[in-house]
């Protein structure tokens, strides 16, 4: 994301996203030709064996090794960017007074902030534990935080709900799982319009709101009526899909470089409580009555569809390199 410019960030995000749907469906065919589970985890971790050559293929950020210091290699790629995109090459000067700036005001907000950048250990972890207290050090940057974190949890509830709870849809597991990848593929494409012309943050709301209209349209459907449940139960999951890669972006585009890592990591791992109650929840409250589940999931995407409004828009907006960049 960092590589591209605000016009294009939504497309080249959530495009980005489509292997992730393919991986998807590929599991369960994995699953069907290896029916032994230590086989199938092995021949998983083989697969991934691949993403090693990631070290040496993918580039850093320039904006991120401007931050840190490290302005030569920063210079380095953004000429080899302009190589291979055949653009003319940048003026060196130029570059590097932007890059440095970049550098001084995160030494800058270092300082304010009291993170040291000695090379013990301790104070390795200690700056670690500095960038995660900086999401919640700064008044704005914590609201941002809390309202993504809630989100997070939401968007993973919902998602992992939709996947356990839509096992009427056929008996059969590898069908299932194949065709809960396949709608996810729409699902990332109909997102590039809508948070391009829309803003991330009506696309998200948007989003939740219809997963959670949908979901309690399958529950007041009859059962006879199983070609209509089955079809808004896609719906549902088609558009909760499309959410959980916009929340990316919108995460992304809502932290300075600074703490962008950080920030969204930390995100992320909030939305592992959802992932982690899901199953769960399903399970439990389908004892108490069939469309619980649904009924859950419904009234938590449209509280969540209301909560996201709370988050600022990033659409057309440039990224910002420090916490002093917020207002």
């Amino acid at each position: 994301m960092e590589f591209s410019d605000t016009g294009n960030r939504a497309i080249i995000n959530l495009v980005s996203n489509i292997p992730f749907a393919i991986g998807y469906m590929i599991l369960p065919i994995y699953a069907y030709h290896i029916r032994n589970w230590s086989n199938l985890q092995l021949a998983f971790s083989i697969s991934t064996l691949v993403l090693i050559s990631y070290f040496w293929l993918l580039p850093n950020s320039p904006r991120w090794l401007a931050v840190k210091g490290r302005e030569t290699e920063a210079l380095e790629i953004l000429n080899n960017v302009a190589k291979i995109n055949r653009k003319p090459k940048p003026d060196q000067l130029e570059l590097t007074v932007i890059l440095k700036s970049c550098k001084d005001e995160e030494i800058s907000n270092a300082n304010q902030s009291n993170i040291s950048t000695l090379g013990s250990i301790c104070q390795t972890f200690k700056n670690i534990g500095n960038g995660y207290m900086n999401l919640v050090r700064n008044r704005e940057l914590r609201k941002r935080s809390f309202l993504l974190w809630f989100v997070f949890i939401s968007v993973t509830l919902v998602y992992y709900g939709l996947s356990f709870d839509t096992s009427f849809i056929t008996r059969d597991p590898f069908i299932l799982v194949f065709f809960g990848g396949l709608v996810e593929l729409p699902g990332y494409l109909i997102m590039v319009p809508m948070a391009t012309k829309w803003g991330r943050t009506n696309t998200v709301a948007s989003s939740f709101f219809i997963t959670g209209v949908v979901c309690l349209i399958v529950v007041v459907t009859p059962q006879d009526y199983e070609s209509l449940r089955v079809f808004f139960a896609m719906v549902g999951k088609l558009f909760i899909s499309g959410s959980f890669a916009v929340i990316y972006l919108l995460a992304a585009e809502l932290y300075p470089t600074s703490e962008r890592a950080t920030g969204v990591g930390c995100a992320s791992l909030m939305g592992r409580f959802g992932s982690i109650a899901s199953p769960y929840l399903v399970d439990m409250t389908r004892t108490m009555h069939s469309h619980l589940p649904s009924i859950i999931f419904s009234t938590t995407g449209i509280i969540a569809g209301f909560v996201t409004l709370f988050i600022p828009e990033t659409k057309d907006t440039e990224l910002m390199d420090s916490i002093r960049n917020l207002k």
